[in-house]
Formats: C-alpha cells, structure tokens, sequence
C-alpha cells in the first residue's frame, strides 16, 4: 500500500508542475540538485546540462529558459558560468516557490 501511495503522490506532482509556470520547474530543478545538506546559504551546483536540455528536459524553449535565469542572475539570486549554477540565495528560490503554491 505503500508502494502505491508514493506512486500517486510522484505522478500528482507531475501533473502539478505540468501546470507551473517555467520559472517554478526552473527553481524545483535546481532545488533538486543541490546537496540535502546544503544549509539555506549560499549553495553550488554543477549541472552537467546545457540550457538546451534543461529547456528540452522542461518542455520549454531555451530562450525562455535563459530568460528567467539571466533575471535571476541579475537579481543576484544566481550565477552561471558553462555548465555550473551557484545558487546565492537559496531562500530567494525557496520563496519562488511559495509564491505559486498559495
């Protein structure tokens, strides 16, 4: 029973981020690759995937997807460099995040 009950709750949050906007995939995937025990400081992520499969792995164009992360990267909430994301301020992406889930 278990084993069920995940199952349903993993494919209801892929219906949920079928719904979310771009930039809250964005956020869920760079949430998912940071280190459980990152504290909420300053974080960083080597991403061994260009823009164009983050956005193919979204279902998202790659201007869209570079879009909002050059946003953020202003906001200081990122910096990219090639293929690694440093995540600044991981509470900024964390309240991204809340934003949608009211």
């Amino acid at each position: 029973q278990n084993l069920l009950s995940s199952r349903m709750n993993m494919l209801q949050d892929q219906k949920v981020m079928m719904k979310s906007p771009l930039s809250q995939k964005i956020a869920l995937l760079l949430l998912n690759f940071l280190d459980k025990e990152t504290d909420h400081g300053n974080a960083s992520i080597k991403l061994h995937m260009t823009r164009k499969e983050i956005a193919d792995n979204l279902g998202a164009s790659v201007e869209s997807v570079i879009r909002i992360m050059s946003d953020w990267s202003k906001k200081g909430i990122i910096q990219t460099t090639d293929q690694q994301i440093q995540v600044l301020q991981v509470e900024k992406i964390i309240d991204h995040l809340n934003e949608f889930s009211k």
